[in-house]
């Protein structure tokens, strides 16, 4: 019996690397040391590479949240959706290595569950945007409950906070 794989399979086989090797981002370098930690050790983080975090109160048309760039830069931000405003102001910098794990680990949440949107009266959300590939993602879920759907966006979130020593935004009635 001849088991070798017919032409087709073979170049479903070739597509399936191009669009795993093409989708694996940059950030791919992880090397194990011997305290169990893992460190990039080639990390090329896409130009204008956004992370961002936080809460949306949807009834008051605010975000409030943390925005991560490609140049390590650590800002907190309020936008909103009712005014078209945005306002940011820088609160730091951050180590590359970080700002690489974040931007694999966040991607690959995002190839893993596609899709989240469970509004609440108060949402927290974890964005990837990637306008040099035209990527813009954000998943979104109620933050009174813990979702078996949320499980890696809120682990994400909650890394992002304690990572960066920030606070998860609150919203009172006249913000």
């Amino acid at each position: 019996m001849n088991t070798r794989p017919t032409i087709k399979q073979r170049m479903t086989q070739i597509l399936a690397v191009l669009l795993l090797c093409t989708s694996a981002g940059s950030c791919s370098s992880v090397k194990q040391d011997d305290s169990a930690t893992t460190k990039r050790t080639d990390c090329t983080l896409p130009k204008q590479l956004l992370l961002r975090w936080g809460a949306w109160n949807d009834s008051l048309g605010v975000l409030k949240g943390y925005e991560l760039d490609a140049d390590m830069r650590l800002w907190k931000y309020t936008a909103y959706t009712n005014r078209n405003t945005y306002s940011r102001d820088s609160i730091g910098t951050v180590a590359k290595p970080s700002v690489c794990y974040f931007a694999d680990t966040t991607r690959k949440a995002f190839l893993y569950v596609q899709t989240l949107f469970v509004k609440g009266p108060v949402s927290h959300f974890v964005e990837y945007n990637n306008p040099e590939r035209d990527v813009a993602l954000r998943a979104v879920w109620d933050a009174r409950y813990q979702t078996f759907g949320s499980k890696e966006f809120r682990a994400i979130f909650d890394s992002l906070n304690t990572a960066y020593n920030v606070r998860t935004p609150v919203f009172t009635d006249t913000n």
